[in-house]
């Protein structure tokens, strides 16, 4: 099985495509639906065996739409399976970096809504976000 970030294609537009770690085949997973100076909300959808890359968010809210599915979290510390549930929220209010990857047998579908004016890195220290222009 590859490592969440290996073989990785990204693509800067308000569409991200990431490979799947299964067959190889690139998926959509992640749109932006609303960003302004103050907030980014992205709907980003997982089927099995798809993930993305390392990356960070700005302290964030999510919740999610649908499936039942573990998504396996990559960050320094080392590597967790995360049960995602639907109609089930999730927070962080850390930015750490890390990769994830839909290890579980169903299709997990979740809005990430991310606090743009809670980031408290300098400039220069910001890694573009998920689906950044």
């Amino acid at each position: 099985m590859l490592a969440p970030a290996r073989g990785v294609i990204r693509r800067r537009s308000r569409r991200c495509r990431w490979r799947s770690a299964l067959d190889g085949k690139v998926e959509r997973v992640c749109e932006v639906l609303q960003e302004d100076a103050q907030i980014r909300v992205l709907r980003c959808t997982f089927p099995p065996g798809v993930g993305h890359e390392m990356h960070y968010h700005p302290p964030h809210f999510g919740y999610v739409l649908e499936g039942n599915s573990v998504m396996r979290i990559t960050t320094a510390s080392g590597v967790v399976d995360r049960p995602v549930r639907a109609r089930t929220s999730f927070s962080n209010d850390a930015e750490i970096q890390h990769a994830a990857l839909n290890v579980g047998t169903e299709t997990t579908r979740y809005l990430i809504v991310e606090k743009k004016y809670a980031d408290q890195r300098p400039a220069q220290a910001v890694v573009p976000g998920l689906c950044s222009n």
